[in-house]
């Protein structure tokens, strides 16, 4: 029964001693994981978008640029219907305007000048919200980054003379 007794003991005394060298182990492992998991964000480029907004209409278009046809035309139909809108913006713009579009993650559409630093009078603010107004009638699809709708920011040159004299 001694015997019995001592050996017993033995075992319990080499799997206490082999569960506490495989805690070791475990952390270890976890440790070596978590530095491939750093590495592997690390390789992530998080400032890529990986699917840009879309105005309605050209969600499923397969060129989603910026430079697509259904993308300019978008902007044109919606700006060049507004005849008003197009002489007030030639007379405080002249006929080309460099624009700053802000699709946010909801897909409402907000217009400022690319040149932040221009200082604007309070006529040409009225002229880019009421474009803003005309390209959000209908809600645009979001940017898509990581599978979450975020806030784009697109520049975009309007053009509005295209004939020339």
């Amino acid at each position: 029964m001694l015997d019995d007794y001592k050996m017993a003991l033995f075992l319990f005394l080499m799997c206490s001693i082999f569960a506490l060298g495989s805690c070791q182990d475990i952390t270890l492992k976890k440790l070596e994981l978590t530095k491939l998991q750093a590495e592997r964000l690390s390789e992530i480029q998080w400032d890529v978008i990986d699917v840009l907004p879309a105005p309605p209409g050209c969600e499923n278009t397969e060129n989603s640029k910026t430079t697509s046809p259904c993308f300019l035309s978008f902007i044109e139909r919606s700006i060049v219907e507004d005849h008003e809108l197009v002489r007030a913006l030639q007379l405080q713009f002249g006929d080309t305007i460099n624009l700053n579009l802000v699709i946010d993650s909801v897909g409402y559409v907000g217009v400022a000048p690319q040149n932040q630093d221009l200082e604007l009078e309070t006529a040409q603010t009225e002229l880019l919200s009421r474009i803003s107004v005309l390209l959000s009638s209908r809600p645009w699809s979001p940017g898509i980054k990581r599978g979450i709708p975020v806030q784009v920011n697109l520049p975009y040159t309007l053009v509005l003379k295209t004939t020339q004299e």
